[in-house]
């Protein structure tokens, strides 16, 4: 009987797509980012309160996992001195990181002497993300003692743009005449020094220079906007039957409009629809806590990003995006002292961890809140720190500070000083990490990859078989 080579390529092939090993590759991530939390700061630098005792809550007894990873509450509570003979209104600011999709009201709550503050939320710039546990730190943007800037409804200053510039919005309308897709194509051409465009709907963009070709394949009606900044435009419109755009069809129709309108209003079209949704999805009936001049410069910087990394023109998802990128959000309120007094101010929200099982059987969950930034206060006295794990990794492996364990689930610490480290603390399922784990998680991580050499060594080693075969035969 011969044995055939590709009869063996094949079944190997076959062995390997059908291996348990892609199965778990795709059954979710093995790295999944949280961010660190921090302290509360001054927003005037030489603010002469004084910070007497802090005590660090971090409570993760009724938290459970979603998005991959472990949440839980954590309640910074502050007892803060005046030592002056005025009184004083001091604002103060709370930095955390999240999205717009994310962020809701409710999980934050401000207290002085158990009177809820009201806040200010202000937008400061994207983070950096890691996907693995082998990159690098995202850098100098979770420095949060350099966000403080970012407290300002300054409108942003755009380099390709003002937003009180008027500009001309086409309007198309396309229908499909049958049920069959209608692929419908843009082609112009235009200059970014003397034009700027953004368009909404089209879903294909391919340029040569200063040549362009959106499209947008349709398959009911579609409504389709092309906002022309400066110099107009003219349009080449065609549609297909195809995605390659090689059968041209007329069974569509459309209508295009035009009128001229201000880039701000444009915008702020956007911005009053997304602020509703945000009324809803946080359960407000009032104003926001972010005003305007957020949205505006938020929106207003991503457009004048887009124009210089697509040579004048930009997409509306480059703005739309905005809305689930992780960025600083900085709480900004005020909090009144009586000379001589003090008061109890609290900040209670929730966090989430980083989750991690590229080098261990479990995932390990870590957490990191910023203490350094408690060092701009004038004076820092007493810190408690008590910590009660998550049912799912009751045991803290790994500490940047010292914690003693004091019970089921429970570790506690003091400091008569604010420590020289930032608090970072690792939980895990077992009380210890061991060699078994680790080694079980290299081989799990690595599985995909040894089974690729497995089948791969068996395939040379029954080429070589098959070739040695043939050469000693006869002739």
């Amino acid at each position: 009987m011969r044995i055939c080579p590709r009869s063996i390529l094949l079944l190997l092939l076959t062995l390997l797509f059908i291996s348990p090993g892609v199965v778990w590759a795709n059954s979710g991530p093995t790295y999944w980012q949280g961010y660190p939390s921090s302290e509360v700061l001054a927003v005037d630098p030489d603010c002469p309160v004084e910070v007497a005792e802090e005590n660090l809550f971090f409570d993760f007894s009724d938290e459970s996992i979603r998005d991959y990873t472990i949440w839980g509450k954590v309640k910074a509570a502050y007892r803060m001195v005046n030592p002056t003979d005025q009184d004083l209104s001091v604002q103060m600011a709370f930095p955390f990181v999240s999205s717009l999709r994310n962020f809701s009201p409710v999980d934050v709550v401000i207290t002085a002497d158990g009177v809820q503050v009201p806040y200010k939320v202000y937008l400061g710039n994207g983070v950096k993300s890691r996907k693995n546990s082998f990159q690098e730190n995202g850098g100098d943007d979770l420095v949060f003692e350099n966000i403080l800037s970012t407290v300002s409804n300054q409108p942003y200053q755009a380099c390709h743009f003002s937003l009180d510039e008027k500009g001309l919005l086409y309007t198309l309308e396309v229908r499909p005449t049958t049920e069959e897709r209608v692929n419908f194509v843009v082609e112009f051409e235009f200059d970014e020094a003397k034009t700027k465009v953004l368009t909404r709907g089209f879903n294909s963009y391919e340029r040569s220079g200063k040549k362009v070709k959106i499209a947008s394949r349709c398959y009911e009606r579609e409504i389709l906007e092309i906002f022309v900044l400066g110099n107009d435009i003219k349009f080449n419109i065609n549609a297909y039957a195809d995605g390659d755009q090689n059968e041209p069809t007329e069974l569509f129709t459309y209508q295009i409009s035009s009128r001229e309108t201000e880039l701000k209003s444009y915008l702020k079209s956007y911005i009053d629809q997304y602020q509703e949704e945000l009324r809803q999805q946080w359960g407000l009936s009032g104003s926001l806590p972010l005003d305007e001049v957020q949205f505006y410069n938020l929106y207003s910087k991503a457009l004048d990003q887009a124009f210089t990394a697509y040579e004048g023109y930009a997409f509306w998802e480059d703005l739309g995006e905005q809305d689930y990128l992780k960025r600083i959000f900085v709480l900004v309120y005020k909090v009144d002292f009586p000379a001589r007094g003090q008061r109890n101010v609290t900040v209670e929200y929730k966090t989430a961890g980083t989750m991690d099982k590229t080098k261990t059987i479990k995932p390990v969950y870590s957490f990191q809140y910023l203490l350094n930034p408690a060092a701009k206060w004038s004076r820092f006295g007493d810190l408690a720190v008590e910590i009660v794990t998550p049912k799912e990794a009751p045991y803290i492996v790994e500490s940047s500070l010292a914690l003693n364990k004091e019970g089921e689930r429970f570790y506690r610490a003091g400091f008569n000083s604010l420590p020289d480290k930032d608090l970072y603390f690792t939980v895990y399922e077992k009380e210890k990490i061991s060699l078994v784990d680790k080694i079980l998680g290299f081989f799990r991580i690595s599985y995909l990859f040894l089974e690729v050499l497995i089948i791969l060594s068996v395939l040379i080693v029954s080429l070589l078989i098959i070739f040695k075969r043939r050469t000693s035969i006869k002739y």
